[in-house]
């Protein structure tokens, strides 16, 4: 059985699309995360409310796992970084905007904010909803006794993906292109005791002639 000990989601105000930007950065200064975009910040923020709110308040054990799903992942360092590829030549693009272009960068800060050491998992998806892989991941985990807790964090930006797939679809377009940004942060336990929410039930991965 799989437990959450604590959570934490973070999502724009009533009618907004976007996190609030000023909170993001004073969470950078107050962390020192001077070079962080905004998908890793609002990440690296749900990360660490999720683990304040369970029984390590802050502190969880060093070998905690992380493991994020992210719906098109850094998508808009990630435009940055190709638009300067078309403007300057290799040896004069920002490193900057490429270290945080790459998928594990967010994960990558949640363990040095948290002091983790743990296995660290980065999945990109482009559905609104979690797909299968990262719960299987989740499950492989926890049953064979790889990791005994797990920091479980699904989040969306909105970007320059989402602009584009409404200007194609026109005014209105509903799900799953027009969705606010927003992270869900779980810390997920095997121990019982170090539950708040109860149990988390991780879907079974299907075989392959199941649903067909």
């Amino acid at each position: 059985m799989i437990h959450i000990a604590g959570k934490k989601e973070l999502k724009p105000a009533p009618g907004e699309r976007l996190i609030d930007r000023a909170f993001l950065t004073g969470f950078k200064k107050q962390h020192g995360m001077r070079r962080a975009d905004s998908y890793t910040t609002m990440i690296a923020a749900a990360a660490l409310g999720a683990v304040q709110d369970s029984c390590f308040q802050g502190n969880p054990p060093g070998e905690t796992g992380i493991l994020v799903a992210g719906r098109f992942g850094p998508q808009n360092t990630t435009a940055k970084f190709l638009d300067e590829l078309l403007d300057y030549p290799e040896d004069q693009l920002l490193s900057a905007a490429f270290t945080h272009s790459v998928h594990n960068a967010a994960a990558s800060y949640v363990a040095e904010l948290l002091h983790l050491t743990g296995p660290v998992f980065t999945m990109t998806h482009t559905g609104t909803t979690v797909p299968e892989g990262p719960f299987a991941t989740l499950n492989a985990c926890f049953r064979t006794g790889y990791c005994s807790r797990i920091l479980f964090l699904s989040a969306h930006e909105s970007g320059y993906i989402d602009e584009t797939l409404r200007k194609q679809h026109g005014p209105g377009f509903g799900e799953p292109d027009d969705s606010p940004e927003c992270v869900t942060a779980y810390l997920l336990t095997i121990y019982e005791n170090e539950s708040k929410y109860g149990p988390m039930d991780l879907p079974e991965r299907r075989t392959p002639t199941e649903g067909v």
